[in-house]
C-alpha cells in the first residue's frame, strides 16, 4: 500500500501476497486454445520449445551466418520476401 501526501511517503508491503507469489517464482505457465483432446501439456511443451529453437535458428542465421541487420516491412509481399530469403 503507498500512501501519497504533500510532503510524505509511505509505502507497507502486504507480506502475504509477496509470499503467496514467491511459492511460483521458477515456473512459467504455457496456455493454449487448444482442448487437452487435441494436444496434451507435454506436446503442448514441446511444441512451445520447438518454437524457441526455431526462432534461435532465426536469429543465428541472420546475424552470424548472413549479417542481415533488422529490417521492418509493412507490405505483405515484402514481408514474405524477407522470410523467404532467410529460409
Amino acid at each position: 500500500m503507498i500512501d501519497v501526501h504533500k510532503e510524505s511517503l509511505t509505502c507497507q508491503c502486504n507480506t502475504h501476497n509477496i509470499e503467496t507469489e514467491a511459492a511460483y517464482d521458477g515456473f512459467d505457465v504455457i496456455r493454449t486454445h487448444l482442448p487437452e483432446r487435441d494436444m496434451s501439456a507435454s506436446e503442448t511443451v514441446t511444441a512451445y520449445t520447438s518454437l524457441s529453437r526455431v526462432e534461435q535458428a532465426f536469429r543465428s542465421m541472420k546475424t552470424i551466418n548472413v549479417k542481415v541487420r533488422p529490417l521492418f516491412h509493412y507490405r505483405g509481399r515484402r514481408v514474405r520476401a524477407h522470410v523467404l530469403l532467410c529460409m
